[in-house]
């Protein structure tokens, strides 16, 4: 089954029942086992890879990549998640407890490992770093002898940024848009916002301690400045011109492919209602779900650091440009 081309395998798999949109792949020698399977539109899953499960949900535009294992009685995984090359999901001690929750956006390093015994669970736009261990089952000497043996979910909120070589052991809470120092590890809950190192990870900072605050005119250059390396790059890369005009209220960047004589225009404004049907555009404040709805019907191409989101349609430039912000740790969710 392993060797078959990708499409008789999602034709095959279709005929078990399982619901498979348009665009996915699996790669060569990778096989799912589920009695359940559902995988959204154009998500991928590289060569070597296996997934074993009761139950397997998978939403959009997933990546999961070469040589990863992923096992536990259930797997939901959202939508934009990145599953990065060696890392493993796999129940320790199988149970009907044992389910791994990933949500939208996040991106799972590579070398990292992740025993869902019981229940792991992944907020949205979250980071599991490179060599990172999360554990829910700690035992090996015997409780009879007076050992400690436990199992405990694990929960990591939304944002949060785990970095490399982090240990994190059953029963551990950690709370939306907490940052956890490399190397730490973590023993007990982390609250919402905290900035947590060492072994045992301890708070050293609260939110309010350490993030700092932008005004919108400040903000407003940074995006500049990302736009012009984001057009850099293009440049250096994929042999495109660019140029930005300033003369008007706000910065328009032209990028010309000369080699399919296609060209694109971006701008950057503060407000939805100063855009410009024909341009993409990224919008500083929030952008209202009515227009949301019109753009996304027009076909326009937007991102908006306010609502946190972006346009369904992303044509080549936009696609690029999505993947660039992440540099930044600016996340957009998708239609």
């Amino acid at each position: 089954m392993g060797l078959l081309p990708s499409p008789i395998k999602v034709w095959w798999y279709k005929l078990k029942g399982a619901r498979i949109g348009p665009g996915v792949s699996i790669g060569l020698c990778s096989i799912i086992s589920a009695n359940s399977m559902e995988i959204d539109a154009d998500t991928s899953i590289g060569m070597f890879s296996y997934i074993s499960s009761a139950g397997v949900k998978i939403g959009k535009r997933t990546a999961i990549r070469s040589f990863i294992a992923i096992e536990a009685q259930e797997v939901i995984i959202g939508n934009d998640v990145t599953i990065s090359e060696m890392a493993l999901i796999r129940t320790l001690v199988p149970s009907p407890k044992s389910q791994i929750v990933i949500h939208d956006r996040v991106h799972i390093f590579p070398f990292s490992i992740i025993d869902p015994s019981r229940k792991v669970e992944i907020g949205e736009e979250s980071s599991v770093g490179y060599d990172t261990y999360i554990f829910t089952h700690g035992a090996y000497k015997s409780k009879l002898d007076g050992y400690p043996v436990e199992f405990g979910e694990v929960h990591i909120g939304k944002r949060v940024w785990i970095p490399s070589r982090v240990f994190i052991m059953p029963s551990v809470r950690i709370g939306d848009d907490a940052v956890v120092g490399s190397g730490a590890l973590v023993n007990r809950d982390i609250p919402s916002g905290a900035l947590a190192v060492g072994v045992p990870a301890k708070v050293i900072k609260t939110k309010e301690q350490y993030v700092i605050r932008y005004s919108d005119e400040e903000k407003l250059d940074m995006l500049t400045d990302i736009l012009d390396e984001f057009c850099q790059h293009l440049q250096d890369y994929a042999r495109v011109a660019w140029q930005r005009e300033s003369g008007g209220e706000y910065p328009l960047w032209r990028v010309s492919v000369p080699k399919i004589q296609k060209s694109f225009e971006l701008e950057l404004i503060v407000s939805a209602s100063s855009a410009t049907t024909n341009r993409a555009s990224v919008v500083l404040e929030s952008v209202p779900a009515e227009m949301q709805r019109s753009w996304n019907l027009d076909g326009k191409v937007w991102f908006s650091i306010g609502s946190r989101c972006c346009s369904e349609y992303l044509d080549d430039l936009g696609e690029e440009l999505r993947e660039f912000f992440r540099r930044y740790g600016l996340y957009f969710a998708r239609p």
